[in-house]
């Protein structure tokens, strides 16, 4: 599936689910009683971030540092196929699932099946890092994990209701300071930077490997320009480092392109 129609499923039946939702969630709140307070602390933590391998990156330092907090717990990255194996080589997660939106059929498959995987999981919590999706923040109810932390705005408003905790998402400072914020909530009041296990530093390195493409997500909004991106690749040049440009396989040709064009 496109990601046209992934947010249409979002937006439409998922904005008709939460209605539901929003007054089951309440009902069982009140019924059950259940206690939302940290001081038990989780056997198993799932991330979940469908999309956005970029996303997961910037998290990356404040999930390092709800592991260090928690480090008894089994820390899990629920994402989409297309994502997963960016991610695995990091080593950050203890496993990841995989959701495969590539079709209908195997989007509703794989999501009841990782349900079916969070029933069994006991003292469980859900890290939700999606912004404004209505499917994950369902699925993460049905997962009747005793704390679900979430982020809220305008916008998503619906989540005040469904989730346990939540941490406004402040639209104007970099991502990754939201994300930090949501593990404090979760009580991962120190954040510690994240170093993969293969990185090592060295002042002989002379590679930059820079990454200027949203694929589906952002389209040009969240991207330098060709001109700032050029600048920037031949001051690095001039500096005596070779550069690297990456993306998904979708992006390859506009790379090509870019290169024809300002470097030969």
């Amino acid at each position: 599936m496109n990601l046209r129609v992934k947010q249409w499923l979002d937006k439409y039946p998922g904005g008709m689910l939460v209605i539901l939702h929003v007054w089951l969630v309440r009902m069982a709140g009140v019924l059950l009683k259940r206690n939302h307070a940290l001081q038990r602390e989780p056997e198993t933590i799932l991330v979940i971030k469908i999309l956005g391998l970029g996303s997961v990156l910037m998290a990356a330092d404040a999930l390092n540092s709800l592991k260090k907090r928690y480090p008894g717990a089994k820390l899990i990255l629920l994402t989409s196929v297309k994502v997963a194996p960016g991610i695995a080589p990091l080593k950050l997660f203890d496993d990841i699932w995989q959701i495969d939106d590539r079709s209908m059929i195997r989007m509703m498959y794989t999501g009841f099946s990782n349900l079916l995987r969070c029933w069994k999981m006991r003292r469980m919590w859900i890290v939700d890092l999606e912004v404004y999706s209505a499917l994950t923040t369902l699925f993460s109810a049905w997962t009747l994990a005793i704390n679900r932390f979430g982020f809220e705005l305008s916008k998503v408003q619906f989540r005040h209701y469904i989730n346990t905790h939540h941490v406004y998402f402040n639209q104007f400072i970099p991502v990754s300071y939201n994300y930090a914020e949501l593990v404090k909530a979760a009580g991962a009041e120190n954040i510690f930077p994240f170093i993969p296990p293969y990185i090592h530093m060295s002042s002989t390195r002379d590679v930059v490997v820079i990454n200027n493409t949203c694929s589906e997500l952002g389209g040009h909004l969240r991207k330098l320009t060709d001109a700032q991106l050029s600048s920037l690749c031949m001051q690095l040049m001039q500096s005596g480092y070779r550069v690297v440009l990456t993306g998904a396989p979708s992006d390859a040709g506009a790379l090509e392109l870019f290169i024809q064009t300002h470097f030969t």
